[in-house]
Formats: C-alpha cells, structure tokens, sequence
C-alpha cells in the first residue's frame, strides 16, 4: 500500500480509530495522545505513514484482538450509517 493511500485511509479512519478505542476502554486519552503524537512526528522526519493501530499495537498498548474489535466497531457503524442515510434519501 502506498504512503499516500495509508495518510488518505488514516485522515478518514484515524479520527473514529481513536475514539472509538478510548470508548471502548482499550487505551485512555492520554495514550491515544501520545500516538498521534508518535504518528505526526514520524510523518514529518519522512518515514513511510503508519496507521494508528498498528502505533498502539507496537507500544503495547493494544492488543490485535483489540484492534480487531475497534475496527468491527467502526465498519458496524458506517454501514448503519449508511443505511440511515439511504433510508433518509428515499423519503
């Protein structure tokens, strides 16, 4: 996958990633801080982009079970928002 593909999926997902991590209780705010702070400073020195997950999963801060589970999570609710919308633009 290509940096640019990586920073277009991750300023689409990142957001939702995060949250939806520090919802569900796998890390607190203070660390999913710290990975967008790891993730920014390793986008400026030139090194290829990586995905928050995969951060908090070398940080050991989340487990790829976890990861998993945040992802489902936040496929399950785009698609209910999706439905929600078509639903909407049928009316």
């Amino acid at each position: 996958m290509s940096t640019e593909m990586r920073k277009n999926i991750s300023g689409k997902y990142e957001q939702r990633f995060g949250q939806t991590a520090v919802a569900m209780g796998f890390i607190t705010e203070a660390r999913l801080q710290e990975a967008l702070h790891r993730q920014n400073q390793e986008d400026h020195s030139g090194k290829a982009h990586r995905l928050l997950g995969a951060i908090l999963f070398d940080m050991e801060w989340m487990s790829s079970d976890q990861i998993e589970k945040v992802l489902n999570t936040i496929l399950k609710n785009m698609r209910l928002e999706e439905a929600g919308r078509g639903d909407a633009q049928t009316e």
